[in-house]
């Protein structure tokens, strides 16, 4: 009986980790972006972002500043079609791929086939608020 409860927890522990998104895979092997880290100019990085309020800006700075997608429209709980597909029910956390481009400009994370193009808000962009 105890062989048993060992290679079912092996069994469930191999279906825990394993998954179809080839995209996942991929990007849980770049390097992860930190709070101390800066993120430098075309390499690829992942980070976990939380659609709650959706992800039309990025609530966590990155290189010192915060980042909006103006195809959101300021929308509050703006999330493209495609990443809301890949979460659970409950789920709020999207791991992304993020590029920062060479000059410096453009912000762009993709996940799931699906890529938003975020620009450094200024002083002139609207706080969102978020309950």
């Amino acid at each position: 009986m105890r062989s048993v409860r060992i290679a079912l927890w092996l069994l469930g522990s191999a279906l825990a980790t394993c998954t179809s998104d080839s995209q996942d895979q991929e990007s849980s092997q770049l390097p992860a972006l930190t709070a101390e880290r800066s993120l430098p100019a075309g390499e690829p990085y992942r980070i976990v972002i939380n659609r709650h309020c959706g992800v039309g800006y990025f609530s966590l700075p990155v290189n010192d500043g915060f980042w909006i997608a103006d195809e959101a429209n300021l929308e509050p709980d703006w999330i493209p079609s495609e990443w809301a597909d890949t979460l659970g029910p409950g789920d709020d956390l999207i791991t992304v791929e993020l590029v920062l481009s060479a000059d410096g400009t453009e912000l762009t994370a993709t996940t799931a086939g699906r890529s938003v193009v975020y620009r450094q808000m200024t002083a002139a962009d609207p706080v969102l608020e978020c309950a």
